[in-house]
């Protein structure tokens, strides 16, 4: 994960100016997914962590223990993908069911 600012030069007039957005990015090649209840994100996997960006927040999950496919947890989010189907959501108040957005 890799927390980087957009940089732009537009030209205005003549002139030069400097863009400089601190709206986190996801690195390399992010996954985009798709959710039943209409949300979206990304996430980025990395040996034992995955890190989502979801509605311009950055939320960085390590590994935990499973029975099948890959779980990323902590105290407050929870991001399970077991094979073509995900599941995003926040303890005690709601789960989704996510797929990946087909390249």
């Amino acid at each position: 994960m890799r927390l980087s600012r957009q940089i732009a030069l537009v030209g205005l007039t003549g002139f030069a100016a400097l863009l400089v957005s601190d709206q986190p990015v996801l690195a390399d090649n992010p996954v985009i997914y798709i959710c039943a209840d209409g949300r979206d994100f990304s996430a980025e996997f990395d040996e034992d962590r995955v890190t989502l960006l979801f509605g311009g927040e950055l939320i960085d999950l390590p590994q935990v223990p499973s029975g099948s496919g890959a779980k990323y947890e902590d105290d407050v989010f929870i991001f399970w993908d077991s094979g073509d189907e995900a599941v995003y959501g926040v303890k005690g108040q709601f789960e989704t069911t996510c797929t990946p957005l087909d390249d």
